[in-house]
C-alpha cells in the first residue's frame, strides 16, 4: 500500500508540474492552496526520487526518510498533520514511518500561550484574568486543529474546566489543503473513490471548526447516553454554554486520565519490573506478532474474562497494601502500582454505548480512540471530543443492522445483499475500456467481502479471514496486506463506498484499538458479536412496524 501511495504521489507531482512556468509562478503568488501544495511537493521530491531510483529492500530508505517526513508535516501543519494522524498505526505505513509519526497522535508541538490567550479574549470578549480565576499556560494537549488548557472558573463555583482553543489559520489551511489534494488525487487516480472520502472529511469540518456545534453534540450525546441507561458506567463532560464560541469551547474538566496514558504508564512499570527498557520490551512484544507460530497462538487464545481481569486488579491492590504497610513500619518509600483498566469490561461498555448511538440514537462519535476515552477517578468512563458526530437515517441504521447480523453469522450472501442496500458497488473498467458498474465477478465479490470482514468486523490477519479468502492461516498481517495489494493492483476495479460508512469504519477501528491497548487481542473482539443484540433489537422493532 505504501508503494501504491508513492505511485499516486508521483502521479500527483506530474499533474502539478504539467502547467507552464508562468502559470506555476502565478499559482504560487496568488493561490494560497496551490502555494502550499507546491512547497509540499518541493520538500517531498527528494524522498520520492530516492524511492523511485532505489531497487531492492527499502527498510534503509524508511529509516532515512521517516524523521524527515515528520519534519515536513510539522512545518506544513494544517491538514497534513490530520492526514498523518489518520494514516499512522492502521497498517498502511512502514514501521519506521509509524514510529516517527506516532508523536503526532498526542504530542503535536503547541503554539505560544500569548497567541492562545489572544484568541480566547477575542472570542469571549474579556481578558483571560477576568474570565478565569486561574489559567495554566502549559497545555495538557495539542492537536492538528488546536490545543487544550486547564483553567478554573471565577467564584462562586470555581469549577475546574478545560479550555479548547482553535488555531487562527487552521480552518483556511485545512480547506485549501483538502481541495488541492482532492484535485491532485482525481488527476492521479481518476477511477478511485477519493471524492466521497474527501467530501466526508469536508462535512466533518463543519462541526470540528465550529466549537458551538461540538458543544451541541456533547449535550445531545450526553442526554442520549443517560436515556440509554449508561449513566452509571460512563459520562460525557458538559460544555459551559455561555463560554462556547466558534473558536473557543470551555467545558467541564474530567478528574482522570486517558486510557492511552494509563496504559503507557502500565507498560513502563512492566518493563522496569522485568529489568528492561521500554524499547526492549516493545521490540520483544512486537517480535511475537512477526513470528507466525506465536501470532497464531495469540490469535487463537481466548481473551481474559472480566472476572479474571478484576481478580488480577484486586491482587495488585492487595500487593500494594501489603508493601506499603511494611514500608510504613520500616520507614521506606511507598510504591503504588498503576492499575490498568479492566480491558474486557471497558471494551464491552464502549461497544454498548456506541452501538446505542448507531442503532438507537442515529448519531455517533466517529473517533473514540484511546486518547478520547478516559478513566475517571470514580471509575467511570469519560468520553470526550465530539467534533465528528455523523448522523444516520433510519434506513441506514436498518441496513447497518442487517450487515452486523450477517457478519456475525458469517453469511457471505447476506453480507453482499446488505452492502448493496447500503450503497456499495464496484467501479472500474473492462479490458475494452468501457465502464464496469456493479458486476460481481469473483474478484469483485472477494474484494467486497474482504472489506466487510476486515473493515467492519476487524478480522484482517485472523485465521478465519486468511483461510476464508484462500491464504495460509498463519500468514503475517504485513504479508497479507502485501498480497492483497498485489491482487488489487492487477485489476482496475475498485470499491465505491458510501461516505457515512467511512466514519463507521473509523469508529469500529478505534474501538478495537482501545480493546487492543488494554489487553484484548483485536482479532478476538468482533464488532458484529458486540453489536448483534442491539442490531437484532432494531430489526425486530422495524418488523413489528411493517
Amino acid at each position: 500500500m505504501f508503494k501504491t501511495g508513492l505511485k499516486v504521489f508521483s502521479g500527483a507531482l506530474g499533474a502539478a508540474a504539467a502547467g507552464s512556468a508562468a502559470l506555476a509562478a502565478y499559482q504560487y503568488n496568488y493561490n494560497p492552496g496551490m502555494k502550499r501544495t507546491m512547497v509540499f511537493t518541493y520538500k517531498m521530491a527528494p524522498l520520492v526520487w530516492d524511492y523511485a531510483t532505489t531497487n531492492g529492500p527499502q527498510e534503509r530508505l524508511h529509516e532515512k526518510w521517516a524523521p524527515e517526513m515528520l519534519n515536513i508535516v510539522l512545518e506544513m501543519r494544517g491538514y497534513y498533520i490530520k492526514a498523518a494522524q489518520m494514516l499512522c498505526g492502521v497498517g498502511i505505513l512502514p514501521n519506521a514511518y509509524d514510529e516517527a509519526l506516532k508523536v503526532l497522535l498526542d504530542e503535536v508541538p503547541p503554539r505560544p500561550t500569548p497567541l492562545i490567550k489572544s484568541i480566547i479574549e477575542s472570542e469571549l470578549g474579556k481578558p483571560v484574568e477576568e474570565l478565569f480565576d486561574s489559567f495554566e499556560d502549559t497545555p495538557i494537549g495539542a492537536a492538528s486543529i488546536g490545543q487544550v488548557h486547564l483553567a478554573t472558573l471565577k467564584a462562586p463555583g470555581k469549577e475546574r474546566v478545560v479550555v479548547k482553543v482553535q488555531y487562527p489559520e487552521v480552518e483556511g489551511f485545512f480547506r485549501l489543503d483538502l481541495e488541492t489534494i482532492k484535485y491532485l488525487c482525481s488527476v492521479a487516480m481518476p477511477d478511485s473513490n477519493t471524492d466521497k472520502l474527501f467530501d466526508e472529511v469536508a462535512k466533518s469540518f463543519v462541526s470540528e471548526f465550529d466549537y458551538r456545534l461540538e458543544a451541541r453534540n456533547l449535550r445531545m450525546c450526553s442526554d442520549n447516553l443517560v436515556k440509554g441507561g449508561f449513566g452509571r458506567q460512563a459520562f460525557i463532560p458538559q460544555p459551559i454554554d455561555e463560554m462556547c464560541k466558534k473558536r473557543v469551547m470551555v467545558m467541564q474538566a474530567v478528574k482522570g486520565k486517558p486510557v492511552k496514558k494509563v496504559m503507557k504508564r502500565v507498560f513502563e512499570e512492566m518493563a522496569a519490573n522485568q529489568g528492561k527498557t521500554v524499547e526492549d520490551l516493545h521490540a520483544e512484544m512486537k517480535s511475537q506478532f512477526e513470528d507466525p507460530e506465536k501470532l497464531r497462538e495469540l490469535l487463537n487464545a481466548s481473551p481474559p474474562s472480566e472476572t479474571a481481569v478484576q481478580a488480577y486488579i484486586l491482587l495488585l491492590r492487595a500487593r500494594d497494601l501489603v508493601w506499603n504497610t511494611a514500608a510504613f513500619f520500616l520507614n521506606r518509600e511507598y510504591k503504588w502500582t498503576t492499575i490498568p483498566p479492566n480491558g474486557p469490561s471497558l471494551t464491552r461498555t464502549l461497544y454498548q454505548v456506541h452501538g446505542h448511538q448507531v442503532f438507537v440514537d442515529g448519531k455517533f462519535n466517529a473517533d473514540p480512540h484511546a486518547g478520547n476515552v478516559m478513566i475517571a477517578d470514580d471509575g467511570k468512563i469519560a468520553l470526550i471530543d465530539y467534533g465528528n458526530c455523523p448522523s444516520l437515517s433510519k434506513e441506514e441504521q436498518i441496513n447497518i443492522a442487517r450487515l452486523i447480523v450477517a457478519l456475525d453469522d458469517r453469511d457471505d450472501d447476506a453480507i453482499l445483499a446488505a452492502f448493496a442496500d447500503i450503497g456499495y458497488c464496484i467501479k472500474g473498467k473492462n479490458n475494452d475500456g468501457t465502464r464496469n458498474e456493479g458486476e460481481l465477478d469473483p474478484l469483485a465479490r472477494k474484494l467486497l467481502l474482504m472489506s466487510a470482514y476486515g473493515d467492519f468486523d476487524q478480522q484482517y490477519g485472523t485465521p478465519f479471514f486468511n483461510t476464508h479468502f484462500g491464504y495460509p492461516a498463519d500468514m503475517p498481517l504485513t504479508e497479507l496486506m502485501t498480497r492483497m495489494e498485489e491482487e488489487m493492483s492487477k485489476s482496475s476495479i475498485a470499491i465505491d463506498a458510501p461516505a457515512n460508512m467511512i466514519n463507521l469504519q473509523r469508529c469500529v477501528m478505534t474501538l478495537n484499538g482501545v480493546a487492543t491497548i488494554t489487553g484484548c487481542c483485536s482479532g478476538n473482539v468482533r464488532p458484529s458479536a458486540m453489536w448483534r443484540k442491539q442490531a437484532e433489537n432494531l430489526l425486530a422493532q422495524q418488523n413489528s412496524y411493517n
